[in-house]
């Protein structure tokens, strides 16, 4: 009724009241489809849909990907210091190339996830493919991992930044090792590290490399 004779009467009352509004409403579902299963009110979608505005999911549209991510660096108060200063500017283009490549069943909310989870492992200016891959696979591989992202608010902003990269670092090797086959040179060219700053992290984490390093 509102929607139809622009107007209501509130709970208990006799009064009737006229208003002037304009209803914007959004669905990720085909009402279409919905309607004819019997599954959305055939009365509501026609007075709802007057003027319809198709918004491709950004999985068909990754060029969007870059402007977005740099909208939310600048605008996203996860990415502060305490002075007002950005913690991190940019995005390298491998971990653009990553993103570009990544489903997005989220959309842009789960585009912003990503964002802020990678910042916080961030150790300079920039987030890296490396740190990008991390995330995108824990959303892969579900809540179990995502548990132990999580942040202990108790400690300081340092020490709890350090026990996060310090799961990211060793859970990162640790696949990627599995990935090229425990081939250590293969592995560091692929994250775009060093060879000898990955053989010191696997000592420093105890990551056994089964022997087989590669060159």
């Amino acid at each position: 009724r509102v929607i139809q004779h622009n107007e209501f009467e509130r709970l208990g009352s006799s009064q009737t009241i006229k208003v002037d509004v304009r209803i914007l409403a959004t669905t990720n579902r085909n009402l279409e489809e919905e309607v004819r299963k019997g599954r959305f009110r055939e009365d509501l979608y026609y007075r709802l849909s007057v003027v319809k505005i198709l918004m491709p999911p950004l999985r068909d549209r990754p060029e969007d990907i870059a402007p977005i991510v740099e909208k939310m660096l600048q605008n996203g108060k996860f990415n502060q210091n305490s002075d007002g200063t950005l913690r991190v500017t940019r995005v390298d283009d491998g971990a653009l190339k990553a993103m570009g490549h990544y489903d997005w069943p989220g959309n842009v909310r789960e585009l912003s996830n990503v964002i802020e989870r990678a910042s916080s492992l961030a150790e300079g200016h920039e987030i890296t493919k490396a740190q990008i891959d991390y995330v995108l696979s824990d959303l892969s591989e579900g809540e179990e991992r995502t548990e132990k992202m999580e942040v202990d608010p108790n400690l300081p902003f340092k020490e709890a930044k350090q026990k996060i990269v310090e799961v990211f670092e060793k859970e990162y090797l640790e696949h990627l090792l599995k990935k090229n086959n425990y081939n250590l040179s293969k592995a560091a060219r692929e994250a775009q590290v060093d060879r000898k700053h990955i053989r010191n992290l696997l000592k420093k984490y105890g990551i056994d490399t089964h022997g087989d390093e590669g060159e």
